[in-house]
């Protein structure tokens, strides 16, 4: 392709600026044309038959006879490149005296692994409802990478929200994840840990989505409670203690997976 364009560009130019005659000029002019027409219309072609193709080809890669919002999920996983692990959700209901209220206390950990060979870009997120009196304790991040290293306080995380939202959406840093290379030694880790409480009503229920576009194999959920609450979780928990609940699920969450617990009164 680059050899017939550079004959056919050089010989134009050749018949221009060498000859005087004007059919060996037209000829030289008729040759440049076609020398770029020829690049890029056969650019512009292949290019357009790689996309069809690789569209094409997809289809039975994502698995052809799924339907298309399977087949996204699909894509989703395949061009994931963070992973979420270790990830631990652990909440504290402590009663708030003469309200018909609790306070509960969320403490979030997981770790996020960058599994390409370049560095990725992450934030770690929180997004959580004005009406239940948030206070946002702080959100860090332990990593061997000390570049990466940080622990913001709450008072700073709450002056990113928006006044007219009912929603409280704050970032934390924006880091540039390192590639966990196998021949990297000691590996790259990277800790994301966030704490907040919130006021609920005493009869109620909580929910942690995963809204980001990350893959998180396997969640655990631990409840912290007083005696004369009960816990009720998606599934039949792993640990039911009188004041200490636990549920694990080992499955792969992707974004808009939900995890949602209850509480309630013994005695109501």
């Amino acid at each position: 392709m680059w050899i017939v364009f550079l004959i056919l560009i050089g010989t134009g130019l050749f018949c221009i600026g060498y000859s005087h005659e004007g059919f060996i000029q037209s000829l030289g002019h008729a040759l440049l044309i076609a020398g770029i027409l020829s690049w890029m219309v056969d650019y512009q072609v292949k290019r357009r038959l790689i996309r069809e193709a690789i569209r094409d080809i997809d289809k039975y890669l994502l698995g052809y006879a799924l339907p298309s919002d399977l087949q996204d999920k699909v894509k989703e996983i395949r061009e994931a490149k963070i992973v979420r692990h270790h990830f631990l959700c652990e909440f504290t209901i402590s009663p708030i005296q003469d309200e018909r209220q609790i306070k509960l206390e969320t403490t979030i950990t997981f770790q996020a692994q960058n599994i390409t060979n370049r560095e990725q870009q992450y934030a770690a997120e929180l997004a959580l409802e004005k009406r239940n009196s948030p206070e946002i304790e702080f959100m860090s991040c332990t990593s061997n990478d000390a570049q990466a290293e940080y622990c913001l306080k709450g008072s700073d995380l709450l002056n990113q929200a928006d006044s007219d939202s009912p929603m409280i959406d704050v970032q934390a840093r924006t880091l540039w994840l390192l590639p966990q290379s196998q021949k990297r030694f000691p590996f790259i880790n990277y800790e994301f840990k966030a704490n907040y409480s919130q006021k609920l009503p005493e009869i109620g229920s909580e929910y942690f989505q995963f809204d980001q576009p990350y893959p998180t194999i396997g969640a655990t959920i631990i409840v912290n409670h007083p005696p004369q609450f009960k816990i009720h979780f998606p599934s039949k928990p792993r640990k039911a203690e009188l004041t200490r609940s636990e549920w694990t699920n080992h499955t792969v969450f992707l974004r808009g997976a939900m995890i949602t617990i209850w509480w309630e009164l013994k005695n109501k």
